[in-house]
């Protein structure tokens, strides 16, 4: 029987820099729903769900989700470590992939590629940025299943808590750990190119060029 993995896409609409920002538009459709289709298309991917908080202002995006049907998991909103957890357990993966909306541009097979490193090593925890290789904004993780119960017992600070993985990477020789790199370099200085999405100027410069790093992310599918 093969793994079952789950994308687990966190986000709220409460940003101090940006407020409304998962809903935004870029291109035609909510940076949320750019982020979940990337989840959608990858090969690796079983379930697709969002976890966001249950306060009442995340009321609008929860519905946003659910008319897209895309599964909602709502949980604590500081305790984001709960949240991710929560949500992956409630889907029953057996690895949980960790992406967020501030990251539009991810790409389905950036998913894969960290995807099947994990699952090939048996690793407790991978990702794509330890180094980064990457632009940043291109950001994936996978935890294992055992690895977040692990997690829900061992991070007990509330940067732990709040930063999800945070305990993994401040305890390096607790886990198996893997890094998927860049081989090669498509464009000099790429890995401190930042495509992240954190202020309505970032949507601005992103959405600027958003064809054209569409057509560059390609190069590397």
């Amino acid at each position: 029987m093969s793994a079952r993995v789950v994308a687990v896409v966190l986000a709220r609409l409460g940003s101090t820099r940006f407020p409304g920002k998962v809903l935004a538009d870029l291109d035609g459709k909510s940076l949320l729903m750019h982020v979940v289709g990337a989840a959608r298309a990858a090969q690796s991917i079983n379930a697709v769900v969002l976890a966001t908080s249950n306060d009442e202002h995340d009321d609008p995006l929860a519905t946003a989700a659910e008319e897209e049907g895309v599964a909602v998991y709502r949980g604590s909103e500081s305790d984001v470590l709960a949240r991710f957890a929560g949500a992956a357990m409630e889907q029953h993966a057996d690895h949980a992939v960790r992406l967020t909306v501030d990251n539009p541009l991810v790409t389905a097979n950036m998913v894969d590629r960290v995807v099947a490193r994990h699952v090939q090593t048996g690793a407790d925890y991978s990702c794509n940025f330890l180094p980064p290789t990457f632009p940043d904004g291109l950001e994936v993780e996978v935890v294992s299943q055992p690895t977040l119960v692990r997690l829900l017992e061992c991070a007990t600070t509330t940067e732990e808590r709040e930063h999800v993985t945070w305990y993994i990477r401040t305890h390096e020789d607790e886990f198996h750990m893997e890094n998927v790199v860049l081989s090669g370099q498509l464009v000099p200085g790429w890995e401190q190119v930042s495509l992240s999405v954190d202020t309505p100027d970032d949507l601005q410069r992103v959405g600027g060029a958003y064809a054209t790093w569409r057509r560059v992310l390609a190069a590397i599918d």
